[in-house]
């Protein structure tokens, strides 16, 4: 067969199709027919997982100069946070938050080891100490550094129209919160919904977490960072509001707290607050039980986890999250 620059892909067409009917005449079978044919067969798949890597990678790139930028950094943290809420009735991860590496290397001369909290830090715990003014360092040295609680009275500033211009900001009262508990409310909802509902009730809690970016943002300006914090302290990466009125809480409501350091400040009312030792300490350490009056904030570190219960009458608090 000649081949010049006049062939076409007709000609090359019509002789297959000669070429096919000429196999057929001399008895081929099909399946006979398609091997000889199958050099002809474009390469399909290796050009489709190619492209499927090219893309994954392009993907992968694109997000890692994203996180570069403050707001996509945020989002996908949080949507990490949230992955990580939803697995804890799976998976209790808490305990591997203080560490470095979440991965073990094993030794060839050691057997691994379930990595534990050092229940000394809070074996002997007997009160939590209560200082009027703290400095930096000895907030950092003496307490943070060794997951020891302690009480500032400092905290925000009780405000009389709080919540009206809570529900006046649109990044906070358009958002939907996290962790939502209340009585008044039975799904998703918005921040504005919410304060709406607490008129119908006479009795009420709620706490949430503020888990949109634009919303943790403004919340910010009602409660900002307190000033005894150490600046080697990361920006507040999430924040929380616990709010009741005449509620009588049987038991005490746990607060999902994630990241290492948090500080809850009372603005109005008081919370009794309860920290109980996690992971191993459980059952060497003791809980410690404190009332959280108006204008008093406790700061404490990762060994705890955190509950609360309301004062009668109303109660207002907010907790900052950071590492």
């Amino acid at each position: 067969m000649t081949r010049n620059s006049s062939y076409s892909f007709k000609q090359f067409n019509d002789e297959i199709t000669d070429l096919y009917k000429s196999l057929k005449d001399n008895n081929y079978t099909d399946d006979e027919i398609r091997k000889i044919f199958a050099p002809l067969a474009p390469k399909t798949p290796n050009k489709l997982s190619t492209a499927l890597i090219l893309t994954s990678l392009a993907t992968l790139a694109l997000l890692y100069f994203a996180t570069y930028f403050e707001t996509i950094s945020w989002h996908l943290s949080a949507l990490g946070r949230i992955f990580l809420i939803k697995l804890l009735p799976l998976w209790d991860w808490t305990s591997l938050k203080n560490e470095k590496c979440l991965i073990w290397k094993p030794s060839t001369t050691t057997t691994p080891e379930i990595t534990n909290f050092n229940c000394a830090l809070c074996e002997s715990i007997q009160v939590v100490d209560v200082y009027d003014e703290i400095s930096q360092e000895t907030l950092k040295n003496r307490y943070l550094d060794v997951d020891v609680p302690v009480i500032i009275r400092q905290s925000w500033p009780k405000m009389a129209d709080f919540f009206e211009t809570l529900v006046k900001t649109a990044a906070i009262a358009d958002s939907h919160p996290c962790s939502l508990a209340t009585n008044i409310y039975n799904g998703v909802t918005s921040v504005k919904n919410l304060v709406s509902k607490t008129q119908l009730f006479d009795r009420f809690f709620l706490h949430f977490q503020n888990c949109e970016f634009g919303a943790v943002k403004q919340f910010r300006g009602f409660t900002p960072r307190p000033a005894f914090l150490p600046p080697e302290l990361s920006p507040v990466q999430y924040n929380w509001l616990l709010w009741s009125r005449d509620y009588n809480m049987s038991q005490f409501k746990a607060i999902g707290l994630v990241d290492k350091v948090a500080v809850v400040g009372q603005i109005a009312g008081a919370n009794f607050i309860r920290l109980v030792p996690r992971g191993n300490c459980e059952g060497e350490c003791p809980q410690i039980g404190v009332k959280l009056q108006e204008g008093e904030s406790i700061v404490l570190a990762g060994l705890w986890n955190l509950e609360y219960r309301s004062e009668v009458g109303e109660n207002l608090a907010a907790i900052l999250e950071m590492h």
